[in-house]
């Protein structure tokens, strides 16, 4: 569509009922239709692919100044986005015989990542216990910080 088409008045075509016209192109006009046909996630979905999530769960890392809830979140949100797009990878009868197995990889993943990347002290400690999900070995990593804490709090004398 050329400037012309757009500041143009709008013309009546013969496909058209007689009477009705095209709303003419404006900025008002364009302002109040996009909150009505769009959704702000689609908009600004991740257009990451499958492989590129993998790639980044595969390398995620506590920071040093990251709380464990804080971190739990990454591979959590990361984990949530891969699992989506095996869903819809998956809907054919073919692969109602490998999602299971795909759905236990992720999340096996997504634990191990957790268990064996936060901070060193606490990821000793982790790696001697087994959880069956992030969440159980969140829960262990925030006991444990406690207890660090408490072990290793300085004398206040």
């Amino acid at each position: 569509m050329s400037n012309d088409d757009v500041n143009s008045s709008p013309q009546s075509s013969v496909n058209e009922p007689v009477g009705e016209s095209k709303p003419k192109l404006t900025l008002d006009f364009l302002v109040k239709l996009i909150p009505n046909n769009f959704d702000g996630d689609s908009l600004y979905q991740d257009k990451k692919s499958i492989d590129q999530l993998l790639e980044e769960l595969s390398n995620i890392k506590q920071q040093h100044s990251e709380t464990f809830s804080q971190f739990y979140q990454r591979p959590e949100d990361l984990s949530s986005r891969i699992l989506a797009i095996v869903h819809t990878i998956d809907e054919g009868d073919e692969g109602d015989k490998n999602l299971k197995g795909r759905l236990l990889m992720i999340g096996d993943m997504t634990l191990n990542r957790f268990i064996y990347h936060t901070h060193p002290n606490i990821s000793q400690m982790l790696r001697y216990r087994q959880f069956s999900s992030i969440n159980e070995a969140l829960t262990a990593a925030i006991a444990e910080e406690k207890v660090l804490k408490l072990v290793y709090k300085p004398n206040q004398y």
